[in-house]
């Protein structure tokens, strides 16, 4: 019984989020469906894209400067943090808080581990201004994340991304090489 209860449990995990193919195998003269599994291969993270801005500030009392690779704590606001307090309840809160406490920890113990630090800045600086090796210039306006709460991913090779997930192992390799 003990097996049987693994062997189910194990395809009960598999078939969990992953989206049904058709594939037809031929056997004497008649077709049989038999659904296949895609893995589903998304990132656990995403392009800034959506918070970038195109008009990168000049006066340095507008923007944080990222010259060097790094992982940079992002929180969200605190008129969204007590909208949603207020909406959820204070369980409800206080779960949500605790998740992302958590997998924040683990991410930022995965990245040090990896030799990558992790900073948050408490500034009330509207943009962070990356700088990338190659001297171009990536900027990113911090009014258009009011609601996010994760890690901005950096390395100088490469354009910061937004992390937000339970696991930072695709996103140490794909950012950090590491």
């Amino acid at each position: 019984m003990t097996k049987n209860f693994i062997v189910a449990s194990m395809l009960l995990l598999v078939s969990c989020g992953s989206k049904p193919i058709k594939q037809n195998i031929t056997v004497k003269d008649s077709i049989i469906s038999i659904p296949k599994l895609k893995i589903d291969e998304t990132k656990s993270y995403e392009s800034l894209d959506f918070a970038k801005t195109d008009k990168a500030p000049t006066d340095t009392a507008e923007f944080i400067l990222i010259d060097r690779t790094m992982a940079i704590i992002v929180v969200p606001d605190t008129i969204w943090i007590n909208q949603q307090q207020k909406e959820m309840g204070e369980s409800g809160w206080n779960e949500v808080v605790a998740d992302n406490e958590y997998y924040g920890a683990e991410a930022m113990d995965s990245l040090e581990k990896r030799g990558i630090h992790s900073k948050f800045f408490n500034s009330n600086k509207r943009f962070y201004k990356f700088i990338r090796k190659d001297n171009s210039i990536y900027c990113v306006d911090k009014q258009k994340m009011i609601d996010k709460w994760g890690l901005i991913l950096f390395s100088t090779d490469k354009n910061p991304v937004f992390w937000s997930s339970t696991s930072t192992d695709d996103a140490i390799k794909d950012i950090y090489k590491r």
